[in-house]
């Protein structure tokens, strides 16, 4: 491809990338004739001998005859006829570009389309074998062997990286990987050949991203349409609790021992109704920004002791022991009292969740550096390595089906980790595996 920018002719060479049957780059490089007459220059042909190279239109980009004259001008009608025949020749040129008569010879590349043409004035090797007609044939089929020689030898010279790069643009518009590409001779060409490789590897860099984008969109939007089905279910189980029990009192006839416990279910039941909307008011706030503390300095001794009476009857009933380790002298820290006992609580709550019948779950605090640190451990369930650096996002949990064994909104953990961000603190999760329980650290600066 030829074109004339601000009246000055270079070579275009332009390489389409496809990716997935679609054109996603183009990768362009302009070479100026002097390139190719540098290259020619390393192949001299003898007195008023031509090397022309012609575009893929037919149309000439380079010749060392007469250069600037030529360019972007058709070549000799002989030439263009035999160019246009077949892919490479010899033939006698009685009517070269400047009315000479020339021995000429060609080849074009197939992928490229170009065509470099050799011509040797026919008076030069007339004169040489001018006393014998055997000796003028051979004379003239000698030059017409080296001027297809040479003619070949500039073909795959040119021709050879653009094949090479096309071979590669095949390949990367496959989904392979692109092919190495040799380094080839001339500059310009070179560019295009690295240029094609960095976009290639941008390219790819970019795709994978995109793809790893597109997994994370669909695994958010399948993590909220979970948290959709199991708030459809969720809050039905205490409801229907507390319309059971609630039904047999008014209907008078349960025993006085059995309506005292009637009350205790009721009374659980709506307490863990509150909290499910507490949890959804709270992840509400924290979507809108509007979740706030009313800061002051807090005893994280006393507010870990709150959360320890408000589970300790879910503890029994499952025959869970709890361990305590609480280092009363680690002195306050400023933060809002009820969020953080609120921080306590979905911990403990989440390791009795999930901690078998007669298992173990400890809390610790002590001061590490200038601040505190609170570590809640089970011997519970554990959580998928594949899960762990996801455990704390909003609508994600190792199961979330409406069948799921245990119960549950699945937002406590996003709630632990937003609110202890909020006091300027960390949140971290480790376990060794299903089945070999959990560990819960939350690290708070002093006061």
């Amino acid at each position: 491809m030829t074109g004339a920018v601000a009246r000055k002719y270079v070579t275009a060479i332009v390489v389409p990338a496809r990716r997935d049957g679609a054109v996603r780059a183009l990768l362009l490089a302009a070479i100026e004739p002097r390139v190719w007459l540098d290259v020619f220059a390393k192949y001299p042909l003898g007195p008023g001998a031509t090397i022309t190279v012609l575009d893929q239109d037919g149309i000439i980009t380079a010749r060392t005859l007469n250069p600037e004259p030529s360019l972007g001008k058709r070549p000799s009608a002989a030439l263009a006829r035999h160019a246009t025949a077949a892919t490479e020749g010899t033939f006698r040129n009685p009517g070269g570009l400047e009315g000479q008569t020339f021995y000429s010879a060609f080849a074009r590349a197939r992928v490229a389309g170009w065509t470099v043409a050799t011509g040797v004035p026919a008076a030069v090797v007339e004169r040489e074998v001018r006393a014998s007609v055997i000796t003028m044939a051979a004379g003239a089929g000698v030059m017409a062997l080296l001027a297809v020689g040479l003619a070949l030898t500039f073909g795959r010279r040119i021709a050879g990286p653009v094949i090479a790069l096309a071979s590669s643009v095949r390949r990367f518009g496959a989904g392979e990987p692109a092919a190495p590409i040799v380094k080839p001779g001339v500059d310009e060409v070179r560019e295009v050949a690295r240029a094609f490789e960095d976009t290639a590897a941008e390219l790819g860099a970019r795709e994978a991203a995109l793809r790893e984008s597109r997994e994370q969109a669909e695994a958010a939007s399948r993590s909220k349409d979970e948290f959709l089905a199991v708030l459809s279910h969720e809050p039905r189980t205490p409801i229907n609790a507390v319309y059971g029990w609630a039904r047999m009192l008014r209907e008078g006839t349960l025993p006085p021992a059995t309506q005292r416990r009637a009350l205790e279910v009721i009374e659980r039941n709506a307490a863990s109704q509150v909290r499910l909307i507490e949890d959804l008011l709270d992840i509400s706030r924290i979507v809108s920004g509007k979740m706030r503390l009313e800061v002051r300095p807090v005893e994280v001794s006393k507010t870990i002791e709150g959360a320890l009476d408000a589970v300790r009857h879910s503890a029994e009933v499952k025959e869970i022991q709890l361990d305590t380790a609480i280092d009363a002298s680690t002195g306050p820290v400023m933060g809002d009292p009820d969020r953080l006992q609120q921080v306590v609580w979905n911990l403990l709550s989440n390791a009795i969740k999930f901690t078998p019948q007669g298992g173990r779950v400890s809390v610790r605090l002590a001061r590490v550096d200038a601040g505190v640190e609170i570590v809640v451990t089970d011997t519970g369930a554990g959580i998928e390595g594949a899960l762990v650096p996801h455990i704390f996002e909003r609508f994600r949990q190792g199961d979330s089906t409406s069948t799921r064994a245990h119960g549950g909104l699945g937002l406590g953990l996003a709630l632990v980790k937003h609110i202890v961000e909020l006091h300027g603190g960390t949140v971290r999760a480790e376990s060794a595996g299903e089945g070999r329980g959990a560990t819960f650290t939350v690290s708070l600066p002093p006061g």
